[in-house]
């Protein structure tokens, strides 16, 4: 009776496979069992990293060998079994410790000192190769990054399509060009967020007009507008190695996920001008920016009592990894009287491992706030504080500051309307419409400076009129006002 055998294909990602794809790994290790009189009870196909020893497919071969299923398994390359010497050894006495002895096609196993030696060294060099591969692949795609060339993913940033320039090597994939269905979708999203509309906003109104997803989503998602609305490509700034870096890591659980670490400058490199074509202007994609951040700030969200909560504005933060706090409202208890308690909670992402090892995660938004009120209050009724503004309202307009930063905002919004009015008298009607958009906005920004500018003249006017000198009281701390005033 034949040995029962099972094969085991690895590749590293569908995308490079390592010299030989799964199929013909499958192929080749056949065409060797027969030759070697074994018969094949399972085949097992992996896209696993060789240097990760928990793999799944690995795991049921194991268990196959425990169960008495098969007695051998067969790979193509030793580093098929594991990458560098380390994962190799480990997978090889795994395999044994399961009742498998393992077989390879073109470097095959012996129980002789040298062939235990020479398996060491195979092990050895896999891993090093494997280094090297990942040292001349990173220096190649850094080499074109400085001639000013793209590094071409699967598909192109939405908005954009791919330019080739030739067929010859390295001509292929080297710059991006407005895409004629796409690119007005990206104005259009800058066009409403400059103006004001939120992130979901945004995104349900291209759920309703039918516009598909840049990833194939079912649908736009508030993230997904985010993400377009961040990149600054496009506004012209186009930088190659520019996003985060993203490393496999494993959890306190023993479950797999990714490390997301923000790229230093000198990781960074910036691509010429030219290189990724604007699609909005600069002006456009920084008022963007600023209403995203403003919507964000002043959001509501779900929360049905925002005044429940005093320090809701993000004040409230890790003191471990500084990642902010939400307010939630925590149900009471059913079938008991209590009732619904405001709460500062912290959640933990695993995806970029923020919070995650941290112990504390909610805190009681009415303890909180208390104790934060009475810092407050010990602060603003302190003697001394009340003695040094009170000299700065005799001696200074305390509008003048506020008055003068106002001022030059208004003239800021004034240069932008003045300049997209002459870009306008340049460009088609077509190629102008993003510049419209822009003067709306500059014209309800300098209505609502205008309006600002009014209100702290009335303020100024009424500091005018008060007296200087004057007794004034308090239902709290009244006397030690008051004594203040008149010194």
């Amino acid at each position: 009776m034949s040995d029962r055998a099972a094969i085991y294909c690895r590749v590293s990602s569908t995308m490079q496979e390592d010299g030989a794809s799964l199929d013909e790994q499958e192929r080749i290790c056949r065409e060797y069992a027969a030759r070697h009189n074994y018969t094949v009870a399972a085949a097992y196909h992996e896209t696993e990293d060789g240097e990760e020893i928990d793999r799944l497919r690995l795991r049921d071969l194991l268990a196959a060998g425990k169960r008495g299923e098969i007695t051998h398994v067969i790979v193509w390359k030793q580093d098929r079994l594991g990458r560098g010497n380390k994962a190799h050894e480990v997978v090889f006495y795994m395999c044994e410790l399961s009742g498998i002895q393992p077989v390879c096609v073109l470097e095959p196993y012996g129980d002789s000192s040298e062939a235990m030696m020479t398996r060491g060294i195979r092990g050895i060099v896999s891993g090093e190769e494997k280094k090297n591969i990942r040292l001349r692949t990173q220096m190649g795609r850094q080499a074109r990054a400085r001639e000013g060339k793209l590094i071409p993913g699967p598909r192109p940033l939405y908005g954009y399509r791919y330019v080739d320039v030739g067929t010859g090597k390295g001509q292929t994939k080297v710059a991006y060009e407005p895409d004629q269905d796409t690119a007005p979708i990206v104005r259009r999203i800058f066009r409403e967020l400059a103006a004001g509309t939120s992130l979901r906003k945004v995104a349900e109104g291209l759920n309703a007009d039918g516009i598909p997803t840049p990833w194939r989503a079912k649908q736009w998602l508030y993230s997904s507008v985010r993400l377009l609305a961040l990149h600054p490509a496009y506004c012209g700034d186009g930088c190659a190695y520019g996003s985060d870096k993203r490393k496999k890591v494993k959890g306190p659980g023993g479950e797999r996920r990714y490390l997301r670490t923000t790229r230093t400058d000198e990781e960074r490199v910036r691509l010429p001008e030219g290189t990724i074509p604007a699609l909005v202007s600069r002006e456009e994609w920084a008022a963007a920016r600023e209403a995203g951040r403003l919507n964000k700030r002043e959001a509501i969200r779900h929360n049905r009592d925002p005044e429940a909560f005093l320090l809701r504005a993000g004040f409230v933060r890790c003191g471990q990894c500084d990642r902010t706090a939400h307010t939630v409202w925590k149900p009471g208890k059913p079938g008991t009287a209590q009732t619904a308690r405001p709460n500062y909670v912290i959640f933990r992402n695993r995806a970029d491992a923020t919070h995650v090892d941290c112990r504390s995660t909610v805190i009681s938004a009415e303890r909180l706030d208390a104790a934060v009120w009475d810092r407050i209050e010990a602060v603003l009724l302190e003697e001394e504080t009340i003695r040094r503004e009170v000299a700065k309202l005799r001696t200074a307009d305390p509008t003048l500051d506020e008055a003068r930063g106002v001022d030059r905002a208004l003239a800021e919004v004034r240069r932008k309307q003045e300049k997209a009015a002459r870009a306008i008298t340049l460009l088609d009607e077509d190629a102008a419409e993003p510049l419209v958009g822009q003067l709306a906005l500059l014209a309800s920004q300098k209505a609502a400076l205008e309006r600002e500018l009014t209100a702290i003249a009335a303020r100024r006017a009424l500091w005018e009129r008060t007296p200087r000198r004057r007794s004034t009281g308090s239902s709290r701390g009244g006397r030690g006002w008051r004594s203040i005033w008149r010194d």
